[in-house]
């Protein structure tokens, strides 16, 4: 799968990232231009328990999560990429697990057995075990690497 990347073609009145990063083992660290607290998160999506931690950026060793999202509500099924939404200040989820695959949305300070704000499922959008997401913040697209092991490609 390309993604389009729109970095290079920047003008001179640009002040903020085009892409917020998503990691490929479930972490997402914001750094770069938006909002402050959110900078300052490590965001991680723990596919074992089906739920997603907030850490400080600076955590170390055996540390309390800030907050938790987890629970049947959240719809959360074995998470395994994130992306924060720092423009409308929100939590972007890669869901893989068993049921239908989907894309969750939260608010970014979600925290608890909280239902997401919007769901992106079912058999027309073509996820099979989405595995991360990205955001590209200045045309309004998500991302969505795909494992795609039943997709006719």
């Amino acid at each position: 799968m390309r993604a389009r990347g729109h970095a290079g073609r920047r003008g001179s009145g640009s002040h903020g990232l085009g892409w917020v990063a998503a990691g490929v083992v479930g972490l997402a660290l914001i750094a770069g231009p938006g909002a402050a607290v959110a900078q300052e998160e490590l965001v991680v999506a723990n596919q074992g328990n089906d739920s997603i931690t907030v850490y400080a950026r600076t955590a170390s060793g055996d540390t309390a999560p800030l907050r938790t999202l987890s629970g049947a509500a959240t719809g959360l099924s074995a998470p395994q990429g994130v992306a924060l939404d720092l423009v409308h200040d929100e939590l972007v989820v890669a869901n893989a697990g068993i049921g239908p695959p989907s894309v969750t949305v939260y608010a970014r300070t979600a925290s608890g057995n909280v239902a997401p704000l919007r769901t992106v499922s079912g058999s027309a959008t073509g996820l099979d075990a989405p595995r991360g997401v990205a955001l590209d913040l200045v045309h309004a697209e998500s991302v969505v690497v795909n494992d795609c092991s039943s997709c006719n490609v």
